[in-house]
This record gives structure tokens, sequence and C-alpha cells, in this order.
């Protein structure tokens, strides 16, 4: 069954971004990532961009407003509960805590596909617009 398969932790492999044609890789061309969905229902996500600069102060607290904002957009980490459609293929995420707040508390549905050690999620809206192909493969 597709819940007993995404069970498990995946590294994040890609993401492209799809607006009206123009693929873009919101997260660059190599981002870090992790996911874990748990047996009970509870998922965690965190995706963040390889290539974030340092925070030339050192202390992440006196960071300037051009930092944080390259930041902010380069990294998305949230958790909650999902539940899986065997029959339409679809993983749904009730999105409990977000780092963009405007998801916390929401519900978003995934077209979902597992071939051996790969997952692929479609996101048919994501917050940036068009649609987003994410790849995941599992960890060994």
């Amino acid at each position: 069954a597709l819940r007993e398969r995404i069970q498990g932790a995946w590294a994040l492999h890609s993401i492209v971004l799809d607006q009206d044609g123009t693929k873009s890789e919101p997260y660059g061309a190599n981002p870090n990532g992790f996911a874990s969905f748990f047996a009970d229902g509870r998922f965690s996500y965190m995706i963040i961009r390889s290539d974030l600069p340092k925070v030339a102060s050192g202390d992440r607290w006196k960071a300037t407003q051009e930092e944080m904002k390259i930041i902010f957009l380069g990294s998305l980490a949230y958790y909650g509960r999902y539940t899986v459609d065997e029959q339409e293929g679809i993983l749904t995420l009730l999105t409990e805590v977000s780092s963009y707040p405007n998801a916390s508390g929401t519900g978003a549905k995934r077209r979902i596909v597992i071939s051996g050690d790969e997952m692929r999620l479609i996101n048919p809206n994501p917050s940036m617009g068009g649609s987003a192909l994410i790849v995941w493969r599992r960890f060994k």
C-alpha cells in the first residue's frame, strides 16, 4: 500500500517550478532537504538552498535585512499530519506549523508516485504560483 511505502526518511533530490511553461529551480540546482513520514500519520519537511550565504556578523540575531530575506526565501520547514488516498494517489499534508506562517493550519494535496527508492510529488498550487515537481530519494 502507498501509505506503507511512503513511511521512512527521504532526501531531497530536486524541485522544479513550472510557471506557464517557464521552469526554474527555486531552491537551486542542488537543494538540501529531508522529509520523514511516520507510521502514526505524522510528517516533517525541511528544504534549504545549498548556496545560502553565511551571516556576515556570525550572529543570526544580527543578520542584515538582505541576509534575512535570502535565508527566508531559501528555506522552508514544516510539520503536521498526513493522509494518503490510495485510490487516487493523493498525499494530503495537514500542516500544523510552518516557517512560512501562512501555511500553518492549512491542508495541501500532492499527487504522489513512488517507484523503487524515488518519490515524486506534484504540488499543483505552490505558494510561489504555477506547479512544482518535488523529487525525493529514500535514505539508505
